[in-house]
C-alpha cells in the first residue's frame, strides 16, 4: 500500500486497464478510506496492481499518515 496505489488480492476477474472503485478499512481508523477511481495496472494470479487515479483530500491525507506510520514500524 502507498499513497498512489496498492497491491491487492481477489477472485474477481480484472484486466489491466479496468477501472475500480474501493473502500479501505485501515487499522485504528473509524471510516474507511473511500478511492473513488482505481485503475488496474498489472495482474498476477489473483493479485493485482492498482493505481489511484481518485480520491478525496481526506483519503489521501489518512493514507498518507497511515503509510508513514506502517513504514517507520517496519524499519
Amino acid at each position: 500500500l502507498s499513497v498512489r496505489g496498492a497491491r491487492v488480492s481477489t477472485e474477481a476477474p480484472f484486466k489491466p486497464g479496468d477501472q475500480v472503485a474501493l473502500s479501505l478499512r485501515l487499522p485504528k481508523q473509524i471510516r474507511s478510506a473511500e478511492i473513488a477511481v482505481a485503475t488496474v495496472r498489472w495482474t498476477k494470479d489473483q493479485f493485482y496492481g492498482l493505481a489511484f487515479r481518485r480520491l478525496s483530500l481526506d483519503a489521501y491525507d489518512r493514507l498518507k499518515r497511515f503509510v508513514a506510520i506502517a513504514s517507520r514500524a517496519v524499519a
